[in-house]
């Protein structure tokens, strides 16, 4: 971890449901302000420090290292987790592993997601696991393997115009996932888990879309009904 130098400014920051009017869906102190402060840091970067509502405090550092920008993540004297902004991509990986990005690597290119070794750090707040299939406590995806799986089904979810949110627009409260699958009756659980575990409706569905080796082969509802390709306007 690099040590705080000169503070910059310092903010507060809250929930971003507030601003959108889905404060209900907070519960507890979640709805708190949390306090920000912005340092320099060594080697030239900078230290962001959130200290939530419980008086509990982590720490984010940002560098620029060899043409890219690197973000760090602490909840001690350790770092969690590495994302590596690149101009192809953006890499996310675990930082308990010796390598120069981790063994545990994610990569994202174009809101699509390859996994390149293994699992996704499981102490990241993207239920990472249910991605790659590894320490995973749903019994759905517990056994999902993306080497092996025939089939790919995409989640992802927009804004709810009931709530008054923008559905042009990506859900900012739900993490998009492409998931492998080997049957559509699969598929039609992991949807249905998605949206019950993230607590939306058919106004946010935008995906479901099942592929196969790029193409796709059929469509998962809201409901959880998988439809063929044909019938794709229905869903």
């Amino acid at each position: 971890m690099t040590e705080n130098r000169t503070l910059l400014c310092q903010t507060e920051i809250r929930d971003w449901r507030i601003a959108d009017g889905s404060a209900e869906d907070l519960i507890g102190r979640q709805s708190e302000d949390w306090l920000f402060q912005i340092s320099h840091s060594d080697y030239g970067g900078l230290t962001l420090t959130p200290k939530a509502p419980d008086g509990t405090k982590r720490l984010i550092d940002l560098e620029i290292d060899q043409g890219n920008a690197v973000i760090r993540s602490y909840r001690g004297d350790e770092p969690d987790a590495k994302m590596i902004v690149a101009a192809d991509a953006t890499y996310v990986s675990s930082c308990s592993e010796v390598g120069p990005l981790g063994r545990k690597l994610i990569r994202y290119e174009s809101e699509d997601a390859d996994f390149c070794n293994g699992e996704v750090p499981a102490n990241m707040t993207i239920r990472a696991s249910d991605l790659a299939g590894s320490e995973c406590t749903d019994p759905i995806l517990k056994n999902l393997s993306s080497s092996e799986a025939r089939y790919t089904v995409v989640l992802d979810t927009c804004g709810n115009p009931d709530r008054g949110q923008d559905p042009s627009r990506r859900d900012p409260g739900a993490i998009r996932k492409v998931v492998p699958i080997e049957e559509f009756a699969t598929a039609s659980k992991v949807c249905r888990g998605y949206i019950e575990h993230n607590d939306r409706g058919s106004a946010n569905w935008t995906a479901g879309e099942i592929q196969e080796n790029g193409q796709i082969v059929g469509k998962i509802s809201c409901n959880g009904t998988v439809w063929p390709p044909g019938n794709l306007l229905s869903a």
